[in-house]
């Protein structure tokens, strides 16, 4: 079944989404969705084995997969440095907030590739560095 997105805006909820379900299936909870504070964003907080899982999605449509000079594109080589230091510093303030400095705590990167037809993966990454 196709999947109409209109934009990236779009595309990126899609993604997160997919994302979400992928961990409920895997034994999350969910704790909480596009945490947002000025200079930071973090797309998917979840809970496992008394872990706190702080997860950066991204998310590419068959359309984007291939660049303009026909090389492969990997929405994981998007998840830089500069990204994962805005989320611990997030996350530091999302665990100040909530007084869940007990809770162990893991970075952690989901990506979503959309492909034509409507057919979807996502992808895992554990303990991602920072």
């Amino acid at each position: 079944m196709p999947i109409h997105i209109k934009n990236n805006r779009d595309l990126g909820k899609f993604g997160e989404d997919l994302a979400l379900k992928y961990l409920l299936k895997n034994g999350h909870e969910h704790v909480y969705s596009n945490f947002m504070i000025y200079g930071g964003e973090i797309d998917l907080i979840t809970i496992k084995d008394n872990k706190l899982h702080f997860t950066e999605v991204k998310t590419v449509s068959r359309e984007d997969i291939m660049d303009y000079n026909h090389e492969c594109y990997f929405p994981e080589e998007n998840i830089h440095r500069i990204k994962l230091q805005r989320m611990l510093r997030t996350a530091l303030i999302f665990i100040d907030r909530y007084k869940l400095k007990n809770l162990e705590v893991q970075f952690d990167a989901a990506t979503v590739r959309i492909f034509r037809g409507g057919k979807t993966s996502v992808e895992y990454f554990e303990n991602v560095n920072l």
